[in-house]
């Protein structure tokens, strides 16, 4: 139990995996220009913009992340990569695949081995060989203890979500219970919304995670997945929750009036999309110090909405994420116990 009295579950920080590392655990090939530049810096220093001051050796070392979850507060850290949030886009597919391989293996083998109970992963699929994605998500939740999958929001070549090529990973996460967790990322990741289009860094910021998670949630429901499997948990990250109830009454009236069935009857749904939506199948995370946190809480679900705290990345709020959220967002004393630790330990599973 925490320092503030109630169980606190990070649903989405990050680790800092370098390219030595995943050397190590054997893997062979090359990433893409930005991940490769990324997966290059071996020193905290050279992470000066990426990971915020208050952070050190956290963002590396295991038993250091354990001393940060200490003084933040956090019980349990739920965790995903941070080079590669892109591993999907390399060129070569058989890279891509022994990356997630690589990361999977080496997450197990220092952060879960340093704490199994409180250091959690979601691991790596390579979607650019579905086959491969279904397989690596089986072996690491079976044989690793992962407790879902991670998934970009779109892969290249015009990849899409809902292709069925998917579905028997999917069908795998179904079965073993276990979400697909929609992580963007803001220099890897297509749709191609680069930085160079928006003039300044902040406008890009501002804009790509969120336009991602539209082009995901899009695809997940109006691309029939959530109707095809029925029983699959979805996260949808890093971008909060201000504009989801928004968006999802949009693909509400792009329904209606785009009627699907004048063109292609297979992407007809007998329900609509905010039925999907709001199931209690989908989690969003949200940032601790949203405004109108508690009305964003009643428009989706009070088990639905869950605490990140992107650990360790330049825009995190380390070491006041939890206590912004605890303390100062005046949510009640039930709602708070639920989007700081319940509902993630909800999603994830968590035992």
């Amino acid at each position: 139990m925490s320092r503030f009295g109630l169980e606190v579950v990070d649903g989405d920080g990050h680790v800092v995996e370098r390219g030595s590392d995943l050397r190590r655990f054997g893997w062979e090939g090359d990433a893409n220009d930005i991940v490769t530049l990324l997966l290059g810096w071996e020193s905290r220093q050279e992470w000066t913009h990426g990971i915020t001051p208050a952070v050190d050796d956290g963002a590396f070392d295991p038993v250091t992340r354990l001393a940060d979850m200490d003084r933040e507060g956090i019980d349990r850290a739920v965790n995903y990569p941070s080079p590669l949030l892109g591993v999907s886009d390399f060129a070569d597919p058989a890279s891509s695949a022994s990356a997630c391989r690589a990361y999977n293996d080496w997450f197990a083998a220092t952060y879960r081995a340093a704490d199994p109970n409180r250091l959690a992963a979601v691991a790596l699929v390579p979607l650019r060989d579905a086959p491969a994605a279904a397989a690596e998500a089986r072996r690491t939740i079976t044989e690793l203890g992962a407790v879902g999958v991670m998934v970009q929001p779109y892969v290249g070549d015009d990849v899409h979500l809902s292709d069925p090529q998917f579905d028997p990973l999917w069908t795998t996460l179904e079965e073993l219970g276990r979400p697909v967790a929609v992580h963007g990322s803001r220099h890897t990741c297509p749709p191609k919304i680069g930085p160079s289009t928006y003039r300044n860094f902040a406008r890009f910021y501002a804009m790509c995670h969120p336009f991602q998670q539209q082009v995901a949630m899009g695809d997940l429901v109006l691309g029939g997945v959530l109707e095809r499997h029925p029983r699959l948990k979805v996260a949808f990250l890093e971008s909060g929750v201000g504009w989801i109830p928004y968006y999802i009454d949009r693909l509400d009236e792009a329904y209606e009036s785009v009627r699907e069935d004048w063109v292609d009857d297979r992407y007809v749904l007998p329900r609509e999309p905010h039925e999907y939506l709001l199931s209690g199948n989908c989690w969003f995370s949200c940032e601790p110090d949203e405004p109108n946190l508690r009305v964003m809480i009643d428009s989706l679900g009070e088990d639905q909405v869950f605490y990140a705290s992107d650990y360790p990345h330049f825009d995190c709020k380390f070491p006041d994420s939890a206590q912004a959220l605890i303390e100062e967002s005046g949510l009640p004393e039930r709602l708070v116990a639920k989007v700081a630790g319940a509902n993630a330990r909800a999603l994830y599973g968590l035992d």
